[in-house]
């Protein structure tokens, strides 16, 4: 067969141009300057919500995800087959997706199956493979609704082909009661583990109970009186640091003074995990220990540490809402506690009593550097109010309530400030700020909820430092983790809702991004100018599979 030479001279015209488009392009790039793009993928998952939900990494490439809220409308009137926010996704950072998908549903009981709904705080334990997460399960009793805490886990683990599998059998606890009733209707979400895996913590609001999966409940500490325990007497922050098991708790009481104004105290305390599920107490911080007046905001961190120079030598840090970086030795003889006062940020004190945004802290004892972020909004949980307790619950948790705040500091050994900064300009009618988390060349990055992405340096001299502006990720961003082995950054995006705050108006999403050169990604565009998009040469990127069912 002859070949067609206009055919022939059409592909070595084009082939010419390509040429010296290259040539061009090669100039040109030598000479741009080497500024880098933000390349996002997004995985739709309708109902997360950043203020409930977490996002985990397994297998240093998959991340777990369980959406808070139900893809539709919900009324109360007990119908639990409209709720679909039951389900634990599992999604490729590597080609973005949900590769997996399980109903967290627990059938020790065929007549009587226990499914979790909406599930709020995640975690993973890559040495047991188990999966944790908290959410909330319903038992209807004629005409009421009981609503019962619950936490449930299953095992994940990479198959022979080297995919993530996960386990038929999905098992479910009911968190105890206040008071020694069986359940508890309002626990908070927090969830920890400890002891390589092997431990989890969590509580009912008034105690702080260990678990194993082999054996159930272990231990109970109490931290409130039952009888003074409420919605304005209750713990407000549990963790476990993984490294040196030390459990820190927060407890919040709202109190009114002499003149009848009201305020919060806290009282903090520190327990040793141990590998039978007891634990030691190592200090207790009274409120009265703290700067006067001060507490924890609900939802404050609390970082644990070991010293840089003495491995053995742990310490707690945190802040309280008078803006005092706050030190606590837990080596020292006795259980009572000495708060050491390393610095004051103004910046970062409450502005009044309607700001009750967490302190987040993050701090490297390698360096000698902390950075903390007072977040700015506030995430909330509503609970249904009506007298049936019905099911539908608002989902829309980001609630303004101050000024968004990111400070940085280096300490002497001793303990002295030796270069600091306050950043808030920057952040100013950006919705709010997410915690810090560690980057690439001892950079550290935060995200604002308006969706822009900032890194800033964890050495050097802070005085002369500033928010570098990464790229923007979309709107609605309440937390970023970072993947190091993919070099990945990860990031939840939350839904929006309608004025009444059940409707989803706009869907959650993962949001998964990697910095691109841009000369990379400028040969990239080039090369599509060059070759015809139906050319076999170029391939379209997979379709994000959707999980839910509303579209973009």
């Amino acid at each position: 067969m002859s070949k067609n030479p206009i055919t022939g001279n059409r592909l070595v015209i084009r082939l010419a141009v390509a040429i010296t488009i290259l040539v061009v392009l090669f100039s040109f790039a030598s000479y741009s300057p080497q500024a880098d793009t933000f390349k996002m993928s997004f995985v739709e998952m309708t109902g997360a919500n950043g203020g409930k939900n977490n996002v985990v990494f397994a297998f240093d490439r998959y991340v777990l995800i369980a959406p808070y809220a139900p893809t539709g409308p919900v009324q109360e009137d007990g119908d639990l087959n409209q709720l679909d926010n039951h389900y634990l996704y599992v999604v490729d950072t590597k080609k973005p997706g949900v590769v997996l998908k399980k109903d967290l549903t627990a059938f020790e009981n065929s007549d009587h199956p226990r499914t979790i709904y909406y599930p709020t705080k995640l975690v993973f334990d890559p040495e047991t493979q188990n999966v944790f997460v908290r959410g909330t399960r319903f038992e209807q009793k004629e005409e009421e609704i009981r609503e019962i805490e619950v936490v449930g886990h299953v095992h994940l683990n990479l198959a022979d082909n080297g995919k993530p599998a996960i386990d038929q059998t999905f098992v479910s606890f009911d968190i105890k009661g206040v008071g020694g009733e069986e359940s508890s209707a309002d626990a908070p979400i927090d969830i920890a583990l400890g002891r390589q895996g092997s431990l989890l913590t969590f509580n009912n609001g008034a105690s702080v109970f260990t678990y194993n999966v082999d054996h159930g409940y272990l231990y109970q500490v109490d931290i409130v009186n039952p009888g003074e325990y409420g919605p304005d007497n209750s713990i407000s922050y549990l963790n476990v640091d993984a490294d040196t098991n030390v459990i820190s708790v927060c407890a919040n009481k709202k109190v009114t003074d002499a003149e009848g104004v009201a305020h919060y105290e806290s009282g903090i305390s520190f327990y040793r995990l141990i590998d039978d599920g007891t634990v030691n107490v190592l200090k207790r911080v009274n409120s009265g220990d703290l700067p006067l007046g001060a507490s924890l905001t609900p939802g404050s961190n609390i970082a644990i540490y070991s010293d840089a120079d003495k491995s053995d030598a742990e310490y707690a840090l945190f802040v309280t809402s008078d803006g005092s970086v706050c030190q606590v030795d837990l080596g020292t003889e006795g259980s009572v506690a000495t708060v050491r006062q390393l610095a004051v940020f103004p910046e970062l004190a409450q502005r009044g009593p309607e700001d009750t945004s967490p302190r987040f802290v993050k701090y490297d004892p390698s360096k000698r550097v902390i950075g903390i972020v007072s977040q700015g909004f506030t995430a909330q949980i509503a609970r249904p109010s009506n007298g049936r307790r019905g099911i539908a619950r608002p989902s829309n948790a980001h609630v303004l309530s101050g000024q968004p705040v990111l400070a940085m500091a280096k300490f002497a050994k001793k303990g002295k400030v030796v270069s600091h900064n306050v950043f808030t300009d920057v952040f100013e009618d950006q919705g709010g700020l997410s915690e810090l988390v560690s980057w690439q060349n001892d950079q550290w990055l935060t995200a604002t909820y308006s969706g822009k992405l900032f890194s800033i340096q964890a050495t050097g001299s802070f005085e002369d430092a500033a928010p570098n502006l990464v790229g923007e990720i979309g709107p609605r961003i309440d937390r970023v983790s970072y993947l190091p082995n993919r070099d990945s950054l990860v990031a939840l995006q939350s839904c929006a809702t309608a004025d009444d705050g059940v409707q989803i108006t706009e869907p959650g999403s993962v949001v998964v991004g990697k910095l691109v050169s841009q000369t990379e990604s400028f040969f990239t565009a080039a090369a599509q100018m060059i070759v015809p998009a139906g050319s076999p040469l170029i391939r379209h990127a997979p379709a994000i599979r959707r999980p839910c069912n509303i579209k973009r």
